[in-house]
């Protein structure tokens, strides 16, 4: 009832009837006449409109994971393999699924690569996860995380990551599951 748009030099701001600035007074749209969808170049400034407020980045995608080696990669099938993430700023969350039906094991530390952004280079924007498994040896990992600068997840046998795993911690049949949580 006292709400309007005022049009200036590069800007649109809410106003009152009278032409008087109001500030976080005005919604844009209503639960039942809503707008479709917002194009912007730049950022949206949430709950404030300070640097920490601003949404600049949000992404959503799929990756493939494979399972590798720190020195030879193994020779592996696949019954599924698939990856998904959402990056919102600096910080992705990803998702990883994939069942094995035969490995042969190569050489070094068991790792899955093909994460979809690097993890930034410092030791606090590592990722850490949490880790479902099911058959065979690789019920015998416990731990996983994404290690500062890589594109790939380490698996571990011990709580406290060491030992690194071996490839002969997988066994044929393996399945995985891992939500990892990490910033570029």
């Amino acid at each position: 009832s006292d709400a309007g748009l005022r049009i200036g030099n590069s800007y649109i701001s809410p106003v009152t009837t009278t032409g008087v600035n109001r500030d976080a007074g005005i919604d844009l749209g209503h639960s039942n006449s809503r707008f479709k969808d917002a194009y912007l170049s730049g950022g949206v400034y949430l709950g404030g409109t300070g640097a920490a407020n601003k949404l600049d980045d949000y992404e959503e995608g799929t990756f493939t994971p494979t399972l590798t080696g720190a020195t030879t990669d193994p020779t592996v099938t696949y019954t599924w393999n698939e990856g998904r993430y959402v990056k919102v700023g600096e910080q992705v969350t990803a998702t990883i699924s994939f069942g094995t039906s035969a490995f042969t094991a190569g050489t070094g530390a068991l790792r899955i690569s093909g994460l979809p952004f690097q993890v930034g280079s410092s030791a606090y924007r590592q990722g850490s996860a949490v880790i479902g498994l099911q058959y065979g040896q690789a019920t015998a990992l416990t731990n996983a995380k994404a290690p500062e600068s890589s594109s790939y997840v380490s698996l571990y046998t011990s709580v406290n990551t060491s030992p690194a795993a071996s490839q002969s911690s997988w066994g044929a049949n393996g399945r995985i599951w891992i939500t990892l949580t990490y910033f570029v």
